[in-house]
């Protein structure tokens, strides 16, 4: 499990900086910061995205402190612009319903997109920026404003 998670994580930043580079952007408006364990916050000129980063932690994987998750809790800089949460899966060292929710109630321009195990908790105290999606491999799909 831990090695399908990496290659997730792995993936999901691969299409992230390969859509950048359409944007005609430099590559000195891209910055990504490892949050701990799988979790990235991955900011751009234009938009700023957390991948696996609210979350408590489980013993034996980094984890952030009291006061790192505070800040993502409150969404105090550098998560105070964060336009989009990723979670890829529901473990404690890649999500925390609780975490996210109070991201997304301290953060009104934060949307979060994940599966939908880890959507079932969050979006009662999170709608309607929430959206639990579990594509086919190898099918798109499209989650709010185009």
């Amino acid at each position: 499990m831990k090695f399908n998670s990496l290659r997730i994580s792995i993936t999901v930043l691969v299409v992230l900086i390969g859509g950048f580079a359409w944007t005609g952007e430099s590559a000195s408006d891209l910055r990504i910061t490892a949050l701990g364990n799988e979790g990235f916050l991955i900011e751009t000129g234009r938009s700023t995205i957390v991948v696996d980063g609210l979350y408590r932690g489980l013993e034996g994987y980094i984890a952030p402190t009291g006061e790192q998750r505070g800040r993502r809790e409150r969404a105090e800089p550098p998560f105070d612009d964060v336009d989009l949460v990723l979670a890829t899966h529901h473990h404690p060292d890649h999500f925390d319903a609780e975490i996210v929710a109070r991201h997304l109630t301290a953060n009104p321009r934060g949307v979060l997109i994940t599966t939908p195990t880890a959507f079932d908790p969050v979006e009662p105290m999170s709608r309607p920026r929430t959206h639990g999606s579990s594509p086919r491999r190898g099918c798109r799909e499209t989650v709010g404003r185009r």
